[in-house]
């Protein structure tokens, strides 16, 4: 039992160390491939960017990705999402206030109101506008940071298929 252990270890060791005298040669240019890089707090993780080794902000890496034009379409997506991501917010927020002014008008200014009907539809229509909204604030959000990292693997591209 401890030769068959012996041997398979041996075994793996010496695949690792033959694995480890391959040298591949990348053309990609580690000074300009742009990486996303988790850096742990005590409550969260925050991302940063790194050209080269060197941290870089969010508006140095939009440069760059503007710059190259693969890259640069698809960071237009990404602002046209964010974009739309942002007015959905405002509109969810304006057709909530509007759902609570409209709930509050045809309640007749009443706090109890056993036994009698009101009608509640444009409360229940604004309220639906917010709930459709906010799904759409979702949705663009989601794909502009999707199209974000295409950009980021467009203008990463450039270099490693030299």
């Amino acid at each position: 039992m401890k030769t068959k252990f012996l041997l398979t270890a041996l075994l793996l060791v010496a695949a690792l160390l033959v694995k480890g005298q391959q040298t591949v040669k990348s053309p990609a240019q580690p000074d300009s491939i742009i990486k996303l890089i988790p850096i742990q707090t005590a409550n969260n993780t925050i991302y940063a960017y790194t050209i080269g080794g060197k941290l870089v902000t969010r508006e140095d890496v939009a440069v760059r990705l503007k710059a190259y034009a693969p890259s640069a379409v698809f960071y237009d997506q990404f602002k046209n999402n964010q974009t739309w991501s942002y007015v959905s917010v405002g509109v969810s927020g304006v057709a909530s206030i509007a759902s609570v002014i409209a709930f509050y008008n045809s309640s007749g200014h009443t706090v109890a109101t056993m036994g009698v009907a009101h009608n509640n539809s444009a409360g229940y229509i604004f309220a639906g506008v917010a709930t459709a909204f906010v799904g759409s604030a979702i949705v663009n959000w989601a794909e502009g940071l999707r199209h974000f990292k295409k950009s980021v693997k467009a203008y990463n591209r450039r270099f490693e298929s030299e």
